[in-house]
C-alpha cells in the first residue's frame, strides 16, 4: 500500500498540477515515509530472530535508508541534467511499483513462518 501511495505521490510531482495538489503530495510525504518505516520494522521484528535484530536494523537503516538516499540523491542529480524533473520524478515512481511486483513475485515465500524466537 505504501509503495503505490509513493508512486502516486511521485507522479503527481511529475505533472504540473496546482499547488493546492502538490502540498496534498507532500502531506502524503510524511504519511508514507512513515507506513513504509513502520512496515520495515514490523517485517524485521516478525521474520529476524530476537538475537539478530539489532543487526537486521543496522543493515536497514545503513543500507535500506542511507545507501538508497545517497544513490537517489546522486541520480537524481543526474536525471534532472540530462531529462528534466518531470522524467526525473516519473522514474522515480518506477521504483516503487517495481518493488510492488518483487514484493508480488515472492509474496509466498516472505508468508513463510516467522522467525523463530
Amino acid at each position: 500500500c505504501s509503495l503505490l501511495a509513493v508512486a502516486v505521490r511521485l507522479s503527481i510531482y511529475a505533472t504540473a498540477l496546482p499547488l493546492a495538489a502538490i502540498v496534498a503530495a507532500q502531506c502524503l510525504h510524511a504519511f508514507t515515509f512513515g507506513m513504509s518505516h513502520a512496515a520495515a520494522i514490523d517485517f524485521i521484528r516478525r521474520k529476524v530472530p530476537r538475537a539478530r535484530q539489532g543487526l537486521a536494523m543496522t543493515i536497514y537503516i545503513s543500507i535500506v535508508v542511507g545507501l538508497a538516499q545517497t544513490i537517489g540523491a546522486a541520480g537524481g542529480g543526474l536525471l534532472v541534467t540530462h531529462t528534466g524533473y518531470r522524467r526525473m520524478y516519473l522514474i522515480y515512481a518506477a521504483a516503487p511499483l517495481a518493488g510492488l511486483v518483487l514484493l508480488w513475485i515472492g509474496r509466498k515465500r516472505l508468508a513463510l513462518s516467522d522467525a523463530t524466537r
